[in-house]
């Protein structure tokens, strides 16, 4: 019982040292967390640690030394005295079991660290898809700000077209504004107004009201006339909008190329009218088609857009287009505006660069906190490698000398210490392997364009993780093929 005491003292102890020094990273790197991701989420900064967070984590600590050092105790206090006797030296206590006992708890830590980086990798590969997708767009150099009308002072939508276009024609005056586009719904700020909306065609005959075409997940936006030029969104044919396509002039309509592709395939639809649904019983002439934007992660959805002057919408968005970094224009905007009319306030100042890279804020915080756990298995792992190969080595030394001795090489005794380690890290991969084919899809929600079993990213941690772990049985390894025959033959 003594030797068990002071056996757990010393595991308890260190268990203990090591939750204090978590406590201390685990404090900076709440504050290196928080720093991070702050420009993204809210609420972040009375995120701390509490007493209960302390508590737990020092009765955990506790507690791991104490469960984890019994083992040991016990099997350090139940050798066999006659065995003891009839052995030489150190070896003596160097049990089966307990060589056992240290490459299951290896293959246990590399098959956790195995799950934990292909997790990682599938985020970080689904990331990089993400941003990678061409939204259809240009985001440089583009300053977007909105504005929301007062009701009671801008109650029709010809108040609201005037007000627009006269904060238009002042923020085109600024010096660097290339260009200014003005829409009811960025597509970064938002979404499009969304809704079922009913698209009748004319000329098509509609047998029943039942059978009147509808296209879920309709989108639609009021714009200005310069709105594609701001964000180079591509015209595929026909025209732009004009100042000139205004209230009391014939309606008309601009259709993305995906919803021209829907409702008229293999056909021309320019000159074409729909009815619509915005002001009943009038058609709008299709004049244009321009690309596709990406709003979100889903793929290019049909959308429709309709001049603002014709339509008029109170909540409207600029969009900007400067010769630099468009921030340095957010105070001379914001001026523009309060001279126009200082009661309509000005909200959401941000670039559009600033605005997609928050849109992908949620993804690149599962992104580092994964491959932070990732990152602190892989560790633990190749500790863990490291320990059991140096442990095995020390015991070893006689009988490398011994080997060494009768002419074994330095390389055959690295590859039989190597052989050892890694034998246990191949075993340790393979169930971590089949684990996370399990796991896996548990991540399909927060994936793009990657499937859960993506075998690119299973092969390529594989190969990391058996790096890792050669590196981890290497050292000491090169350390025991460095042993003087003579002195191994004396070492006990």
């Amino acid at each position: 019982m003594r030797i068990i005491q002071q056996l757990l003292t010393e595991s308890t102890l260190l268990s203990l040292a090591g939750g204090v020094i978590g406590l201390a990273l685990a404090r900076w790197g709440k504050d290196l967390l928080v720093a991070f991701i702050s420009a993204g989420l809210p609420r972040l900064e009375p995120i701390g640690l509490d007493w209960r967070v302390l508590g737990f984590n020092l009765g955990l600590a506790a507690l791991t030394g104490v469960a984890f050092g019994l083992a040991p105790a016990f099997q350090a206090t139940s050798v066999s005295l006659n065995e003891v006797l009839k052995e030489a030296g150190r070896t003596a206590g160097e049990l089966r079991s307990g060589l056992l006992l240290r490459n299951v708890l290896t293959a246990g830590e590399t098959a956790l660290a195995m799950v934990l980086l292909v997790g990682a990798g599938l985020l970080f590969r689904s990331f990089l898809r993400l941003r990678g997708i061409d939204p259809g767009y240009r985001t440089k150099n583009i300053l977007s700000a909105t504005v929301d009308l007062t009701p009671s002072k801008y109650p029709t939508p010809r108040d609201h077209s005037r007000f627009f276009q006269q904060l238009i024609e002042e923020i085109k005056g600024l010096q660097g504004v290339q260009s200014v586009g003005l829409t009811s719904s960025a597509p970064l700020g938002g979404g499009y107004l969304t809704g079922v909306a009913e698209v009748r065609i004319e000329g098509r005959v509609e047998p029943a009201p039942s059978a009147v075409e509808k296209l879920p997940n309709n989108f639609y936006a009021m714009i200005s006339s310069d709105y594609f030029r701001a964000l180079g969104i591509p015209l595929i044919g026909g025209r732009f909008f004009t100042d000139a396509d205004r209230e009391g002039s014939p309606g008309v309509i601009i259709l993305t190329e995906s919803f021209a592709r829907h409702y008229f395939p293999g056909e021309n639809c320019l000159g074409r009218r729909i009815m619509n649904w915005l002001q009943k019983n009038d058609w709008l002439t299709i004049v244009g088609v321009v690309g596709d934007v990406r709003s979100g992660e889903e793929g290019a959805s049909p959308a429709m857009y309709l001049p603002y002057l014709q339509v008029g919408s109170p909540h409207m968005t600029f969009l900007v287009r400067t010769a630099g970094n468009p921030t340095l224009w957010a105070g001379p905007v914001r001026r523009v505006v309060a001279s126009v009319d200082k009661d309509q306030p000005i909200h959401d100042l941000a670039s559009l660069d600033e605005l997609r890279a928050g849109s992908l804020t949620s993804r690149r915080v599962n992104l580092l906190l994964l491959g932070a756990f990732a990152a602190l298995g892989l560790v633990l792992a190749s500790v863990g490698i490291y320990g059991v190969v140096s442990h095995s080595v020390s015991q070893r030394t006689h009988e490398i000398g011994v080997r060494m001795a009768l002419g074994a090489e330095r390389s055959d005794v690295l590859r039989i210490v190597v052989g050892q380690g890694i034998r246990s890290v191949l075993i340790g991969t393979g169930i971590g392997v089949a684990v996370s084919f399990g796991l896996t899809r548990f991540l399909q929600t927060m994936l793009f364009g990657v499937k859960p079993t993506d075998p690119v990213t299973f092969v390529a941690v594989s190969l990391v993780l058996l790096v890792v772990a050669c590196l981890a049985c290497y050292i000491p390894a090169r350390r025991a093929s460095r042993v003087h025959p003579m002195v191994a033959l004396r070492y006990e």
